[in-house]
């Protein structure tokens, strides 16, 4: 509208722009017309005659100071039917009838009525206080029956299509071909009242007087530009009826047949904002600004891709340091708003934010466009888009921020850059901040492109540059790493198990904080011991039977065997005697497990020097597996999974949250359910950090590598990083048992985990037996036969079997022969 309004002034500057010369060309008429341009905001007005015909009066005031107002007013009517009486009866008789002294709220203005008093009232603007002060004097006088009816006269437009008639001809008394109204924002002032039935559908009957009217007399044509900015049809909330809402659509649907629709395509965002926004300020910054875009062709493809979207590097060089990405959000978000503040404002505002920090080079990320959205006091078109912005803005501010605060130890000052901070945590804060504020802007804008379907890769790359990691490539890791810490703490955000997950974050308006409050008191060093007991068996697949020792059955070079496995505090000789440190059996192990947590004044090193104390005391076949404590957060989030865990058995949710709506508890039964997988899952990854199968994170687990420790001199097993448990376990079983029988024929070199049948004996025997009749020790075998002399004969070293026949070894006959000459025996040897 600006640039149109421009070119239709005749400025010299719009119309000598070389992309509007055709334009021009094609319309050079219009150098001999003019036409009175009439600018318009409509919101706070209160009704559209009061818009059209209140604002025409006052460009009119400020255009043309000394020209008569156009007859738009209904006071002006009354002070004509005034002036007209006053003629007829004469200056001293009107006078007579008029009070002799005005109403003392006057002031001094109101001295009563002189014949100089009634011309200037007469010759006042119909909307001044003189004017109003006469009306209201002589209506009571004069016209007592229509009191009531001229009430606010003075202040009263006449009809819209009289009043638009009136408008033509004052136009044309002033010299001018056409009126051109320039009505910005109506779709935007409509849809503030959209509650108010009668008051919209009062108004848009109106809005198609612009184009025809009762009265045509119109002495030169006025050309209306609407901002149309939304579809007052996606506004008609639920609350009306459907009949109600078919009369609205009719309504609109006339205005629409009577309206042409100039679109401007989304596509030209770029072009106008490169030069309204992005402009260099001279050429040398242009060419300094060519060569960092030049650098963006050295991203990764991937990241490059998320940041084109749907989008071209024509566009992204017209909008660097904007991605096409980010415009893409940019236009959904803003448009979906009540807003002053334009797609183009809000690039400003952002720019003026980063001033300070944002160098060249460095793109925009795109979490920045939340904070100019929601520092606003813009509200959305529709209740529900009003719902989702005051729940992501709660969100934020309730939940997201005092968590990020926390794990960087930030107060909000120094967050805000008003107090000192460390540069490098304060970087990371701005960092995580940038991530969540992108997740909010997914959750309210899930239509857009870009947004749809948000991966930790997509979300590092919509936020390029802010992640940094200390070798470069890590990215993404390093987003999955924050996700899932952040997911476990907040039951709105949850993310997939993916190597790069999904990641969605739910705006629901339920406050999950209070309900878990309320069962506080189920949290206790045994509920978080237990809680601990259960994930630690699952993930060693040992079966619990809730006893204090357990048998585990496993298979060790094709032989079943047994380890006892024991859980608890191992400094503490209540919690554990000394005798649980020793196997119930002779040839077992027995492995005790420490808890990943103590008293604030114990140690992982006190563990260690009880078993230490118990093996110079007596041997045993015992292995401690101590862990690091956990530290910082962790405690907090294994209390936490102790109260979902409450809340989601039976029906403890329903008495918790009893206060909620059965709609709201079913949300939130979804939402604990949410985060007590993420704790689990977090859990599980501190839970292998903390016994020394994945690398410590010293905000997590505190430092400790003496993770076995072993009561049977000469066994020291190790660890191997990276094990899952389970195969940690099995890993350990070998250690131990090789140790302790290390010339054990191997029965499962395949490491299938099968024991030795009794069939497979009887197999074996029986062409054992087969080959011994021959003479060369050699038979044929069937199929059957053949795995289980590979797996038994061939470790017994009873012979060789290569795909088809069975050739029986000397190796026992020879070791016999060997063992009877060292003991002199002579003839048959009794076995």
């Amino acid at each position: 509208m600006a640039v149109l309004h421009a070119l239709l002034d005749g400025d010299v500057s719009a119309r000598s722009r070389h992309e509007l010369a055709d334009l021009v060309a094609r319309h050079r008429w219009l150098d001999s017309s003019r036409f009175l341009l009439v600018p318009y905001h409509l919101p706070g007005a209160e009704s559209l005659n009061a818009a059209i015909l209140g604002g025409y009066v006052d460009h009119i005031r400020r255009a043309h100071p000394d020209a008569p107002l156009p007859a738009v007013y209904r006071a002006q009517g009354l002070l004509a039917d005034a002036r007209a009486i006053r003629d007829r009866m004469g200056t001293e008789a009107f006078l007579a009838e008029l009070p002799s002294s005005g109403d003392p709220g006057w002031g001094e203005v109101d001295a009563g009525w002189s014949a100089a008093g009634l011309d200037q009232a007469f010759a006042a603007d119909p909307d001044s206080e003189l004017a109003q002060r006469l009306i209201s004097d002589v209506v009571p006088a004069f016209m007592p029956s229509y009191v009531d009816s001229v009430v606010g006269a003075a202040s009263a437009f006449v009809p819209l299509d009289q009043g638009l008639a009136a408008l033509s001809n004052h136009a044309k008394s002033l010299g001018y071909d056409g009126v051109v109204l320039f009505l910005d924002e109506l779709v935007l002032w409509l849809a503030g009242k959209i509650a108010d039935q009668a008051f919209v559908g009062r108004e848009t009957e109106k809005v198609a007087k612009l184009v025809e009217s009762s009265d045509a007399n119109r002495a030169v044509p006025i050309i209306s530009f609407i901002a149309r900015q939304r579809d007052l049809r996606e506004l008609v909330g639920s609350e009306r009826t459907g009949a109600e809402a078919l009369s609205f659509q009719d309504q609109l649907s006339y205005w629409d047949g009577r309206f042409s629709t100039v679109t401007l395509e989304d596509r030209n965002l770029p072009v106008i904002a490169e030069q309204r926004i992005l402009k260099p300020r001279d050429a040398e910054a242009a060419q300094r600004i060519v060569e960092a875009f030049r650098r963006t062709d050295a991203l990764p493809a991937a990241t490059r891709d998320v940041l084109l979207s749907d989008g071209d590097t024509d566009a992204f060089r017209r909008t660097y340091p904007f991605s096409p990405a980010f415009m893409q959000t940019l236009v959904h978000v803003s448009s979906a708003l009540q807003r002053e503040r334009t797609a183009l404002k809000l690039m400003q505002q952002i720019l003026v934010d980063r001033r300070d920090d944002l160098q060249l080079g460095q793109l925009v990320p795109l979490g920045d466009l939340f904070d100019a959205v929601a520092d606003g006091n813009d509200q959305p078109f529709t209740e529900k888009l009003k719902h989702e912005f005051d729940q992501a803005r709660t969100l934020y501010q309730r939940t997201l921020r005092p968590m990020l605060l926390t794990q960087r130890e930030f107060t909000d000052e120094q967050a805000a850059g008003h107090d000192d901070a460390d540069a490098g945590r304060l970087a990371a804060f701005r960092a995580d901040d940038r991530l969540v504020k992108t997740l909010l802007l997914a959750a309210l804008a899930p239509g857009v492109p870009a947004l749809r379907g948000m991966t930790a890769r997509r979300l590092a790359a919509l936020n390029h540059g802010s992640i940094r990691t200390p070798i470069p490539g890590q990215e993404v890791a390093e987003v999955v790493r924050r996700l899932r810490s952040w997911a476990s703490q907040v039951a709105e955000l949850r993310v997939g198990t993916e190597d790069d997950p999904t990641v969605r974050l739910q705006l629901v308006g339920v406050d999950l904080s209070a309900i878990l409050d309320r069962v506080a008191h189920v949290d206790s060093t045994a509920a978080r011991r237990g809680l601990i007991r259960d994930l630690l068996l699952r993930e060693l697949g040992v079966h619990d039977t809730g006893q204090l020792e357990l048998e585990h059955p496993v298979v060790w070079r094709g032989s079943r065997r047994t380890l006892e496995i024991v859980y608890g505090n191992v400094r503490d000789h209540a919690d554990l005697r000394d005798e649980i440190f020793e196997p119930s059996q002779d040839g077992r192990w027995r492995l005790v497990i420490d808890y990943p947590f103590d008293a604030v004044t114990h140690s992982a090193v006190e563990d260690r020097a009880r078993v230490h104390d118990l093996r110079d005391r007596a041997p045993a076949r015992t292995v401690a597996w101590l862990p690091g404590f956990f530290t910082g957060e962790i405690p907090g989030k294994i209390a936490n999974l102790v109260r979902i865990d409450y809340l989601l058995t039976g029906s403890r949710l329903d008495e918790a949250a009893s206060h909620l709506g059965a709609d709201d508890r079913a949300r939130a039964h979804d939402l604990l359910r949410n985060q007590g997988d993420s704790l689990r899952s977090e859990l599980r990854q501190v839970l292998r950090q903390a016994y020394g199968l994945a690398r410590a994170d010293e905000r997590n687990v505190l430092d400790w590598t003496d993770h076995l420790v072993s009561r049977e001199p000469g066994v020291s097993p190790r660890l191997d990083v990276g094990r899952p448990f389970a195969d940690a376990l099995t890993q350990l079983v070998d250690q131990l048992y090789r140790a302790t029988y290390p010339n054990h024929p191997d029965f499962d070199r395949q490491h299938k985990g099968k024991d030795v049948t009794t069939a497979e004996l009887r197999t074996v025997l029986a062409v054992v037996r087969r080959a011994c009749d021959e003479p060369d020790g050699r038979v044929e075998t069937e199929r059957s036969e053949r795995l289980p002399l590979q797996r038994i004969a061939h470790p017994l070293t009873l012979g060789e079997e290569h795909d088809g026949p069975f050739v029986l070894s000397r190796h026992w006959e020879a070791e016999f022969e060997r063992r009877a000459a060292q003991d002199g025996a002579d003839g048959d040897l009794p076995v």
